[in-house]
């Protein structure tokens, strides 16, 4: 927990005015079911000083809750097996930093987000989120915004739907207005395309599909009237 207030507030002390910080951490409730396997492995390998020697004994202790459950088609059993199908993908240095360190506190997003404003920052999205919220039914999305006050709430209800693990948090600070459904005006970019039509009068009003070639000599085509003006405008 100290660890975790300092570093809120270097963000506050040292971001921009309009800077973004980033912070990755476990996440509830998705670490519930990964904390039992976590558990088994602290004590399979708590006489265990070697780093090498304890991730060996982790892995295999992982491997035999999978395989040794009662009730094989019960949803701990499967749950343990997801698990382990995890950590056996894993290397040895993440295993051993993620599931053998001593200080893994998962929370849930909205203690981190009430963390956050107490040190002056907000939130203001995901980095790479896998489980989208967007990907829920247009039905499941309506009813968590209907049951949500605020956008922390929000997020968190999808946490609950997604069973989220772990997030990769973008912050900036409180007096920022973010504009939550921006416009194309935001991006201020230079934008270039390395294709050509291969037609000398592409048609890009209709459906009809063109085609366009790389330098390269690769080709590629599509019939989204959008694509091909941009395309075209862009060339």
């Amino acid at each position: 927990p100290a660890v975790r207030e300092a570093l809120l507030a270097a963000y506050r002390r040292h971001l921009s005015p309009t800077g973004v910080g980033y912070v990755s951490y476990n996440t509830l409730p998705g670490w519930y079911g990964r904390a039992a396997v976590r558990d088994a492995m602290l004590f399979h390998t708590r006489n265990g000083t070697d780093p090498a020697d304890r991730v060996a004994a982790a892995r295999s202790v992982a491997a035999f809750l999978a395989g040794a459950a009662a009730d094989p088609d019960g949803l701990y059993a499967r749950g343990l097996k997801e698990e382990a199908e995890l950590i056996a993908r894993e290397a040895d240095h993440y295993l051993f930093h993620e599931h053998l360190e001593p200080n893994n506190d998962p929370v849930y997003f909205r203690d981190f987000a009430a963390a956050a404003a107490r040190h002056g920052l907000q939130f203001l999205g995901e980095s790479g989120d896998k489980r989208r919220a967007d990907r829920l039914p247009a039905d499941t999305r309506a009813a968590v915004a209907a049951a949500a006050d605020t956008l922390v709430d929000r997020e968190q209800y999808y946490d609950f739907l997604l069973n989220r693990a772990f997030r990769k948090t973008l912050l900036c600070h409180a007096d920022v207005t973010v504009p939550r459904r921006p416009g194309p005006g935001v991006l201020d970019l230079l934008a270039s395309a390395g294709v050509k039509p291969t037609a000398p009068r592409p048609d890009v009003r209709s459906d009809a599909a063109v085609e366009f070639a790389s330098v390269d000599g690769d080709t590629m085509a599509t019939n989204i009237p959008a694509v091909k003006a941009a395309l075209v405008a862009l060339c």
